[in-house]
């Protein structure tokens, strides 16, 4: 009798910590995710740090504007690829240093380097286990100019 009403009293407590523990990792996961998501978006804007310059050289306020843009673009983008080793899986920070290596020329064609890392980035974002995923590759990323060049 003793051991029926330990058990009644023990279970209930030790399956709320259970739950407890898990609704308490499942949030931390949560804010990790969202965290990382933030830090992919500011690194997908600087990436326009890395198009050519649009403008007319013979503008060259315009022109001079522009490039000071897409200097600090990159600079943003390569402070987001500092500080990615801290939120980052290992498969994200592969990416984006083999698109840093592609666009200074030593290693790969910088277009297909950027596409993978987009990819990378959303894989990291979308694939948990049971949850979701996505069947999305580097040829279904396509990046346009809003001015049509």
């Amino acid at each position: 009798m003793a051991e029926s009403n330990l058990l009644s009293v023990a279970l209930p407590i030790v399956a709320g910590i259970v739950a407890w523990f898990a609704n308490e990792w499942r949030k931390q996961d949560n804010e990790d995710r969202l965290r990382r998501e933030e830090r992919y978006k500011a690194m997908l804007q600087a990436l326009a740090g890395f198009y050519e310059v649009r403008t007319n050289p013979s503008d060259a306020r315009a022109h001079s504007a522009e490039t000071a843009e897409k200097s600090a673009a990159k600079a943003r983008f390569i402070e987001e690829v500092n500080l990615s080793w801290l939120y980052c899986p290992d498969a994200v920070v592969r990416a984006m240093y083999r698109f840093l290596l592609a666009v200074q020329g030593n290693g790969g064609n910088p277009d297909l380097a950027e596409r993978r890392l987009v990819v990378t980035m959303r894989r990291d974002l979308w694939d948990r286990g049971w949850q979701r995923s996505t069947e999305l590759t580097e040829q279904d990323f396509y990046r346009f100019d809003p001015q049509g060049h």
